[in-house]
């Protein structure tokens, strides 16, 4: 059994690896601009802006808990993604060039991380190291 739990939290590391590259190739593009560090809401004068969001995320944070290890597997790393896009829809208007960005990035994040889970399955990509003995669970 532990030589199973060892190749699940290499299985592990490798999808958190594996995320890293996706946040760094999602970063890397000219129109991420807005989405790799956090918000200067005070030098942008949006000062409703921690009124309305209260949990802020930016890729460049993300990238900082990756290389430091703060994430236990891919699937909290997505959430925090997840958090970026919808902050970013959550604060700028339906229909505004800040909204259809967002939501262009959510779909692009959401397909490649399907590959990801695709790739690991989701006991790995949830981290749950001890699904071996556990029944599997039922797709939504």
């Amino acid at each position: 059994m532990a030589e199973g739990a060892a190749r699940d939290a290499g299985e592990i590391a490798e999808s958190l690896r594996k995320m890293a590259k996706m946040v760094n190739n999602l970063s890397a593009r000219a129109d991420c601009e807005p989405f790799r560090e956090p918000v200067d809401w005070k030098a942008l004068e949006l000062y409703d802006y921690p009124k309305i969001i209260k949990k802020m995320m930016d890729l460049g944070t993300i990238k900082r808990k990756l290389d430091k290890g703060k994430y236990s597997d891919a699937a909290e790393c997505a959430d925090d993604v997840r958090l970026v896009w919808k902050n970013c829809m959550t604060y700028n208007a339906d229909g505004s060039d800040f909204y259809r960005l967002g939501e262009s990035y959510s779909k692009r994040f959401e397909e490649r991380f399907q590959k990801l889970v695709d790739e690991f399955g989701e006991d790995v990509i949830c981290g749950n190291i001890a699904a071996q003995a556990a029944p599997p669970s039922k797709k939504k």
